[in-house]
């Protein structure tokens, strides 16, 4: 059986059965809960709004991190390290941007447990201003000012 010792107190006797417990140690070896809700464009901020829903026992203060990459094969890109739980980021993404993004969050608790959740479809990216023309003008008049002006 394996045996702590304390180096401020050096020797002592064998714990026996029966014995109350000087201390505990929790070993966590459970990854969190993570689940990327959704990711949407909004337009006209020019950023994407993503939500995820992320639990652990021991989390600690800022335990998710936010990548994206432009092709379902392609090398992970960092949104934002350091983030917290609060289940919604908004990144705005380059201007010059491929027409369509992929996501994953990752959500790691203090005893380094990793897990992570991806989009399965890309999320597609529509920058284009819309333009408008001029077609007509209905219904307006022109009346003269009072002063004959």
């Amino acid at each position: 059986s394996n045996r702590l010792r304390s180096r401020s107190e050096p020797g002592g006797r064998t714990p026996v059965r029966g014995d109350q417990a000087h201390c505990e140690i929790e070993v966590d070896s459970t990854p969190p809960f993570v689940q990327l809700r959704s990711a949407d464009v909004l337009p006209s901020t020019g950023q994407v709004e993503i939500r995820w829903n992320a639990k652990d026992q021991n989390f600690g203060a800022a335990p998710i991190n936010l990548f994206y990459r432009t092709r379902i094969d392609g090398p992970w890109q960092e949104v934002a390290r350091g983030v917290k739980n609060d289940g919604v980021y908004r990144w705005t993404f380059p201007r010059d941007s491929s027409p369509q993004l992929f996501f994953k969050v990752e959500a790691t608790d203090q005893a380094g447990n990793v897990a992570t959740d991806v989009t399965r479809q890309p999320i597609l990216i529509d920058m284009t201003e819309p333009h408008v023309t001029v077609v007509g003008v209905t219904g307006s008049s022109v009346r003269p000012l009072p002063n004959g002006n």
